[in-house]
């Protein structure tokens, strides 16, 4: 049998055999958050938290809090690990970042704020400073010279992915997303990091849900769910999520669907009585079977009055003492 193997130095070795790779320390020495569920969430039960050098996508909707538990993170790694981090502001100024970090008790004593928008020279940052945790909020405020488009955001994208692997610097990147709540950018984007965080908001309960839906180095699929506060995201609280499993997996419905037909049900209800609707009478359901969020009732009363236009309506909105109301003109 013949081998091929590219002969020279060691560095030169295109193939190895497996028994010969060795993994380095550093790998095993996982960054911790000092959140046992979140480490749990990162790495999984056998080796929890963060791997070094890995590289991450982390998106959500508006309001969902992703730049503060970017944040949290960021200070929770200095603090608790020790590690040399940056948080890289790219859509706010830093004294906005620092009220954030006021209200959430953050003293960030070791943790620099970064303000650079040319990915090359927060490149060369990371790399003459010996930086080990970046948090890039978010990628689509970056430049790499004249480029534009999904040409520019590919280049950040590689740029960023190729200093986890060659200075191991673990990268998050924040990303938006669109109207639909797809990630905002080339789907082969998730495919060149190393892990696609996405954090939520439950529209029931109006807490969080962190999941992750790709992670090379640790467990996906196990949502998590913890509250916003004006101190941040309670991780200490946090929980595995229980699928509401309902009759849906007989063919039903689940409670959350039935809760969502019921509510659109009688928003239209409404409507269509000539009563018109804010986002705010939900509060007038507190105790009855349609108890629900301010959110959830927000996005019904779109839902409600989308179908009734679709279906020939004529539904307005207008200001009413400062909030938008709507109403159905006959």
């Amino acid at each position: 049998m013949v081998m091929f193997v590219e002969k020279g130095s060691e560095e030169d070795r295109k193939v190895r055999f497996l028994c010969d790779v060795t993994v380095p320390d550093k790998f095993y020495n996982r960054i911790r958050t000092g959140y046992t569920l979140l480490d749990l969430a990162f790495g999984g039960e056998v080796m929890p938290g963060i791997l070094p050098g890995s590289s991450w996508l982390f998106t959500g909707g508006p309001g969902a809090g992703k730049s503060t538990m970017a944040l949290q993170l960021a200070a929770a790694v200095t603090e608790t690990d020790g590690r040399r981090a940056l948080y890289n502001v790219g859509e706010e100024v830093w004294e906005m970042v620092k009220m954030a970090a006021n209200r959430m008790g953050l003293g960030g004593r070791h943790l620099p704020l970064g303000k650079f928008r040319e990915v090359d020279e927060l490149v060369d940052y990371c790399v003459r400073e010996d930086v080990e945790f970046l948090v890039q909020d978010s990628i689509q405020s970056m430049s790499d010279h004249e480029m534009t488009g999904d040409r520019l955001l590919r280049s950040v994208v590689k740029k960023l992915v190729d200093l986890s692997k060659s200075h191991d610097v673990t990268v998050f990147c924040i990303g938006h997303i669109t109207k639909s709540g797809e990630f905002a950018g080339a789907q082969w984007i998730k495919h060149l990091v190393d892990a696609h965080a996405h954090l939520n908001i439950d529209v029931d309960s109006g807490n969080r849900v962190f999941e992750l839906h790709k992670n090379r180095f640790g467990p996906t699929g196990i949502p998590y769910e913890f509250f916003l506060t004006a101190e941040g995201l309670n991780f200490q609280e946090a929980k595995v999520r229980e699928p509401d499993r309902g009759e849906a997996a007989a063919g039903g419905t689940s409670k959350s669907q039935d809760k969502k037909i019921a509510t659109k049900a009688e928003i239209k209800r409404l409507l269509v009585a000539g009563i018109g609707v804010d986002g705010y009478k939900f509060a007038e359901y507190d105790g009855t079977a349609l108890e629900c969020a301010g959110g959830f009732w927000r996005m019904m009363l779109e839902t409600a009055a989308k179908e009734l236009r679709g279906e020939g309506n004529a539904v307005v909105a207008r200001k009413v003492d400062g909030r938008t109301t709507y109403f159905l003109e006959v």
